[in-house]
């Protein structure tokens, strides 16, 4: 794979990936801004899933959270007082239900998690800034990811240093 063009790399990567009876995301990447991050660690096999998605800005705690999607459904479920005060945008929400599980519908449009949660949804938001036009993307240094060499990919257009599919 090292010697080939980024645009066939990402090719093969979608199509291994469509054809994955389940896959793995897990990542750092900005998020509006270099000010801010979306750490996230997805598994998904088709139509269930489960993960943890972390949003931080400046430096400070963020909003965390994890999830599970099961039969139609997507459970999820703050980690701290502070994720469940910003969300319900109260600051007794952490102290009553902190430890509590919510319930939302994987047909929700609105639920970025419920989309997450779904093997064709994560394909298509992790790879839509992946485009097959040549010199749209660039090969980055290989390194080593959870014990996997990996070669990593990243539009031209971003700082490479800041992520890699």
């Amino acid at each position: 794979m090292e010697g080939l063009a980024a645009e066939a790399i990402a090719a093969r990567a979608r199509d291994a990936a469509a054809r994955a009876g389940a896959m793995r995301v897990k990542g750092v990447m900005p998020f509006l801004g270099k000010n801010a991050t979306f750490t996230f660690d997805l598994h998904v096999a088709g139509d269930r899933g489960a993960g943890s998605i972390t949003f931080a800005e400046g430096g400070k705690p963020g909003i965390r959270y994890e999830f599970v999607a099961v039969d139609g459904k997507t459970y999820v479920r703050p980690l701290d007082e502070q994720t469940w005060n910003a969300l319900a945008d109260s600051p007794l929400a952490g102290q009553r239900f902190n430890g509590k599980w919510l319930l939302e519908g994987l047909d929700s449009g609105d639920v970025p998690v419920a989309q997450l949660s779904r093997a064709s949804s994560v394909l298509d938001w992790t790879l839509a800034d992946f485009p097959a036009t040549p010199g749209k993307l660039v090969k980055v240094p290989a390194k080593d990811v959870d014990g996997v060499k990996v070669i990593g990919l990243t539009p031209a257009r971003i700082d490479h240093a800041e992520g890699t599919l």
